[in-house]
């Protein structure tokens, strides 16, 4: 047995383990959906492939050390919400990460898996791959890797200095945006809770809507904008610690409820 169909455990709630010959280099899709209680002995050496959802719902599931495979894509929710997972390592053949592979990661329980290394041969990753992975504190990044970088423990895409995904338990207070950097883009730090303060060059002409709502910063400092910039919808809403705000000359438009729910705000001058 080579192949692990499609569907093949799908919601055998009791399975309690699993030991899979290592001659196995593909898990289709759903194999092993909605498995809660169950454990991975060993990851086969000649694994290449994990389907899209083939271990979604496996919550109890420990073992996602896969750096012994040679798996090179990682399906959409193929471990979405795996509550307990003590490790996470990819392998070196790794490419590809889908969307929401990792959701859920340790969500509401012990910090096991707090930092996650990206292979160099990592060309692309869902932008929603580790959401809701509420332990998670920093990415790290080979430095062969092409497309991304790390800064602080932030992935970053290398070419455009986007700051592209930022673990919810990153514990950075103070952030300037890379140089690189011409937007901050929808939701960005949306809910961050540990970002104090942030420094915005004068090269960013674009904050995107509710790029800061509902979060804990407390201090924006922009430089006069180069290029003219915009603050999008929303863009700080419901940010309650929020008191101070240098708007920069060059200034042009301010969304609608930009600044609503700011209640900690006491005044704003606007730029002529």
């Amino acid at each position: 047995l080579t192949e692990l169909p499609a569907y093949a455990f799908y919601g055998c709630k009791t399975a309690k383990s699993l030991t899979m010959l290592d001659e196995v280099h593909t898990i289709g899709e759903r194999a092993f959906y909605n498995c809660y209680v169950l454990q991975v002995d060993r990851w086969p050496a000649a694994l290449e492939s994990i389907g899209h959802y083939a271990f979604n719902g496996c919550r109890a599931m420990q073992n996602l050390d896969i750096s012994g495979t040679r798996i090179r894509e990682i399906g959409n929710s193929a471990f979405y919400q795996c509550y307990e997972a003590r490790n996470l390592a990819f392998p070196e053949t790794l490419e590809t990460i889908g969307t929401s592979a990792f959701a859920y990661l340790n969500y509401n329980k012990d910090a096991y898996v707090t930092t996650v290394h990206i292979p160099a041969r990592v060309t692309e990753i869902a932008k929603t791959a580790f959401s809701n992975a509420n332990r998670l504190q920093a990415f790290t990044v080979d430095e062969a890797n092409p497309v991304y970088t790390a800064s602080d423990g932030i992935l970053i895409i290398k070419e455009t200095g986007e700051l592209y995904i930022w673990p919810t338990a990153n514990t950075t207070t103070e952030f300037t945006v890379p140089a690189n950097m011409t937007e901050i883009p929808a939701k960005m730090f949306q809910s961050n809770s540990s970002l104090k303060k942030i420094y915005i060059h004068s090269g960013v002409t674009k904050v995107g809507d509710s790029a800061f709502s509902s979060s804990k910063v407390e201090e924006i400092v922009f430089e006069p904008s180069a290029g003219g910039l915009t603050i999008g919808n929303s863009a700080f809403n419901q940010c309650k610690l929020l008191s101070r705000v240098e708007l920069p000359y060059g200034l042009v438009s301010i969304g609608t409820s930009a600044f609503s729910g700011c209640a900690a705000l006491e005044s704003l001058q606007l730029p002529d």
